[in-house]
């Protein structure tokens, strides 16, 4: 049986964004709470949406950490190669130009990489069902998601069904997040 990869691929693709993400969903909750002060409306709904910011904010930073763990528990050789082809968007091509072996060779090496990835984010409990309970409607996620469709031309099956909230503003960033919630 084959391993599913689709939320790992997505979660490598959105791993640069997160931190901007983080913040952007950290400036909305401040803008939220500071309009509190003259808001006339219903008070509960308000303080629902500064509730969802903080949840993005700690999804985001618990990606980040899932991520990195299963980066460094697959080995730098195959979290090297993950972080081209996902986070730097390299195609296969230009990963064989760049190790000196065929496409072919490429393509198997990063779907190993993929496969042991999976495998390293299953063990540690966070499989495929995981991330979609968790991350299948946030914007950012199901933006990536529809990135890596265009780029693959085959819909990854992740389930995303996003609201129309966009991901404005978002920036890759690659400085860390800190700590995290998980």
């Amino acid at each position: 049986m084959e391993r599913r990869t689709e939320w790992s691929k997505v979660l490598l693709g959105a791993y640069a964004f997160l931190p901007a993400a983080a913040k952007a969903a950290k400036k909305e909750a401040l803008s939220l709470a500071m309009s509190g002060f003259s808001y006339r409306g219903d008070l509960a709904a308000l303080m629902g949406e500064i509730i969802a910011c903080n949840r993005r904010i700690e999804g985001y930073i618990n990606a980040k950490v899932i991520t990195d763990g299963a980066l460094r528990a697959i080995g730098s050789e195959k979290a090297s190669l993950l972080k081209r082809r996902y986070r730097d968007m390299a195609s296969i091509e230009a990963i064989a130009r760049e190790l000196g072996v065929s496409v072919r060779t490429a393509f198997r090496r990063c779907a190993d990489a993929l496969t042991s990835f999976a495998k390293a984010n299953a063990r540690r409990g966070y499989g495929d069902d995981w991330f979609e309970q968790r991350y299948s409607k946030d914007a950012l996620f199901c933006k990536v998601a529809e990135m890596l469709c265009r780029r693959e031309n085959a819909m990854p099956k992740t389930g995303c069904e996003a609201e129309d909230k966009p991901a404005a503003g978002m920036k890759r960033r690659s400085d860390a997040v800190p700590y995290a919630v998980v």
